[in-house]
């Protein structure tokens, strides 16, 4: 009889495997949410230490972070320098380097205004990304423990109108087998 009043249960039979793989999986998805967010916090901390030294106006800060880009301009024009040495002469020539060096000029200064913050928003992206995208596994996470939750609630009270019937149905039973089996005397004597 005992067997019969247990009913359903979370870790019984039925829906059981559901129950448990619910929570299996909600707690994967947290693992995951937590480690994509532990991943992402860093890099926006890293990007926006790196980038408030190089925006404060630092400039050998600046300087070293865009030395490759201003190596590489100062190389082209460097090369045209040399050409022009080559083969003009007198004030055309001073012209012309001139006109050079303030090009080469305004593309360095352009890098200091454009290169780096451009990839500070890069990295701000991809760091975004990532917390972002482990904060939505939490929440699915939490949404699966809910679910979770409310079958087991279902459950239990599935549980206790199987408890409350199989009770009903036993008191029933109960006081037909005393009626039927009640002595005749008693009831003459109680009457």
């Amino acid at each position: 009889m005992g067997g019969m009043l247990g009913g359903i249960q979370p870790g019984g039979s039925g829906g059981a495997g559901a129950f448990k793989s619910l929570g299996s999986l909600g707690g994967n998805l947290q693992g995951t949410g937590s480690t994509l967010t532990g991943m992402g916090t860093p890099q926006l901390a890293q990007a926006g230490g790196y980038f408030s030294s190089l925006a404060g106006g630092n400039r050998a800060t600046m300087t070293q972070a865009l030395s490759p880009e201003i190596s590489q301009i100062n190389s082209v024009y460097g090369g045209t320098a040399r050409t022009l040495s080559r083969f003009l002469r007198g004030p055309t020539k001073d012209v012309q380097m001139a006109e050079g060096e303030r090009q080469r000029g305004g593309q360095i200064g352009s890098l200091f205004a454009s290169a780096r913050p451009q990839a500070n928003a890069a990295l701000a992206q991809l760091g975004g990304q990532e917390v972002g995208q482990g904060i939505a596994a939490q929440g699915t996470a939490g949404s699966l423990f809910g679910t979770q939750a409310n079958l087991g609630q279902q459950a239990d009270i599935a549980n206790a109108q199987l408890q409350s019937q199989a009770g009903q149905g036993f008191g029933g039973l109960l006081f037909n087998l005393l009626k039927t089996f009640a002595k005749p005397g008693a009831a003459a004597a109680g009457g």
